[in-house]
């Protein structure tokens, strides 16, 4: 499975879960998954009043495994990753946006996640644990306002956290992590020219590291997802 294919699938994730609303249970898990989320299973609705988040999926390359566990605030994938480079791993997706579907296929999103117009500029997170290998942050993003159709409309790459040098940070350690959007950026693999419009959001993804030549076990939690205005301040949904 292509990324680009994975980025589709996260956009229609809202959509598959609709039907889910406040009275969900305390703890929600997933069977192991793999793939795509064609198993309405592997996807868990969340209906948090402080949270943006409008649900949570587990995407794995065809091959890795993940299994999602959510709790009120917390979110845990764990699993089997298989090695780079022929697999690119396994990913948690926290969709932000609704979706529209036709004859059972998404084929759009109602509109992107606006952060930048809801006054937020910072992403707030707590990780733990990490992953052995690290975990990634990253946003799917689509290229235009009006441009709505997936997969065709995302980015041929998501935005990820980088630092000041333009490199990709993977976290591997416990703890809060606060983040300014204007630092996700594009990876190599990408389109690197091409600047982060944080009206333009589909979904947060949490991405554990794999490593070549061996399958890796991981376990991650994240929790307190929280978006920040640029004094500090939660913004709210």
């Amino acid at each position: 499975m292509t990324k680009t294919a994975m980025l589709g699938a996260l956009a229609g994730i809202a959509a598959l879960s609709s039907g889910c609303g406040s009275s969900e249970p305390e703890q929600q898990t997933t069977p192991i998954c793999v793939g795509l989320p064609t198993n309405p299973d592997c996807v868990i609705a969340v209906s948090e009043r402080r949270s943006f988040i409008r649900a949570a999926v587990a995407i794995t390359d065809g091959v890795s495994t993940a299994t999602i566990t959510h709790t009120p605030g917390r979110f845990c994938m764990s699993g089997n990753l298989e090695p780079a480079p022929n697999n690119w791993g396994a990913l948690l997706g926290l969709p932000l946006t609704r979706a529209t579907s036709t004859d059972g296929m998404v084929t759009a999103i109602d509109a992107p996640f606006g952060a930048a117009a809801r006054g937020i500029a910072q992403l707030q997170f707590t990780v733990d644990p990490p992953p052995a290998a690290g975990l990634g942050v990253h946003f799917a993003a689509v290229q235009r306002a009006d441009c709505l159709d997936i997969p065709a409309c995302f980015t041929a790459a998501p935005f990820v956290l980088g630092d000041d040098g333009g490199a990709e940070i993977v976290l591997k350690e416990s703890g809060p992590v606060t983040a300014a959007l204007a630092s996700f950026i594009q990876p190599s693999w990408g389109n690197p020219a091409l600047p982060f419009d944080p009206n333009l959001i589909s979904s947060l993804q949490f991405a554990p590291s794999s490593l070549r030549g061996a399958v890796v076990p991981y376990d991650f939690c994240v929790s307190d997802v929280r978006f920040l205005d640029a004094a500090g301040q939660e913004v709210l949904p």
